[in-house]
């Protein structure tokens, strides 16, 4: 409930040792507005109260240091997966332009802000790039407004390639994700076979093939000499 802000990243983990754990951590310098009736009802409908006060804090940046491994910086601009709105379990794709804290019951309460992206769609539905699995979307004029509890994590988003000069929509690069959802039985991993290690190769037969103990590398031709064994 009490607003914690840090002037530097390494601040702000200072203060998640010496606190109680608070959820999210401003980060650099801050700016205070005041609230209209109308801004008022707006942040008394998402935080579900009437006892917003009449102004909040913007910030550039927040720490939450239960995101990720040590923590996670979130910044205006960056872009970020959010639970929808309905708390139907469906996730949105916003890029963030706010940082608000809002004081309500005399404590604050994190809003963010951002311009949604909706997902793409084809005659299967959601459009999803073939090799990675994710899904695509596109930039709207929708603003959306979550508590940071909301927030899931940092993801990064790049044009189709067949639109880079003038991208219609962007695929998700959701590399935080928890699992890697693989829609193939088999993954070929490339490697360098070093001397000592027994291999197999093809023989002289196309059908044929051979267990070989690599005794010699050739890394500037990528060829390397082997024993063949039957």
């Amino acid at each position: 409930g009490y607003l914690y802000f840090a002037d530097s990243l390494k601040h702000a983990k200072m203060l998640v040792h010496s606190s109680n754990s608070p959820e999210a951590i401003a980060v650099g310098r801050k700016r205070f507005e005041s609230l209209t009736v109308l801004e008022k009802l707006f942040f008394q409908e998402i935080l579900t109260s009437e006892n917003v006060q009449d102004h909040i804090l913007h910030f550039r940046s927040m720490f939450m240091p239960f995101h990720g491994h040590q923590g996670t910086l979130y910044r205006i601009g960056e872009v970020i997966l959010i639970q929808g709105p309905n708390n139907d379990g469906n996730l949105e794709t916003i890029r963030l332009t706010d940082i608000l804290f809002v004081a309500c019951k005399a404590k604050y309460n994190v809003v963010v802000k951002g311009e949604l992206y909706t997902n793409e769609f084809d005659h299967d539905g959601i459009k999803y790039h073939q090799y990675s699995g994710s899904n695509y979307v596109k930039p709207t004029a929708i603003q959306r407004a979550v508590l940071s509890t909301a927030v899931l994590r940092k993801i990064m988003i790049f044009p189709d390639v067949d639109h880079l000069d003038d991208p219609t929509c962007y695929i998700t690069i959701d590399h935080l994700r928890p699992c890697i959802p693989l829609k193939v039985v088999y993954v070929i991993v490339p490697f360098y076979p070093e001397i000592g290690d027994m291999i197999k190769v093809t023989g002289t037969m196309a059908e044929e093939v051979l267990l070989a103990h690599v005794i010699n590398i050739n890394q500037t031709l990528f060829t390397c000499q082997e024993i063949g064994r039957a």
